[in-house]
């Protein structure tokens, strides 16, 4: 996280967005994916970050400022399964 955060907004910038996508195919791991959730909520936490969005389906969104800069967050989980229905 703190690597991909650096990384967002080491272009100058006065807005960057950083964009977490989890795909839950059919051997997504649920503990796995538990895990990694409560790290990026400890992260946007730890370093200020203030909640944009949350929602019940996997959707998040923070804006965390960084000396002049805003740096958005998105987190955000999509099945990716057999029911899977692909864009045409």
């Amino acid at each position: 996280m703190l690597t991909a955060t650096a990384g967002a907004v080491a272009v100058e910038a006065d807005v960057s967005v950083f964009y977490v996508t989890v795909f839950q195919t059919l051997d997504y791991d649920e503990e796995s994916g538990r895990k990694n959730q409560l790290d990026y909520d400890n992260f946007m936490r730890v370093s200020g970050g203030r909640v944009l969005i949350q929602d019940t389906n996997g959707f998040q969104a923070h804006e965390l400022s960084l000396d002049a800069r805003r740096l958005i967050c998105i987190y955000e989980c999509f099945p990716f399964g057999e029911d899977f229905v692909a864009f045409r």
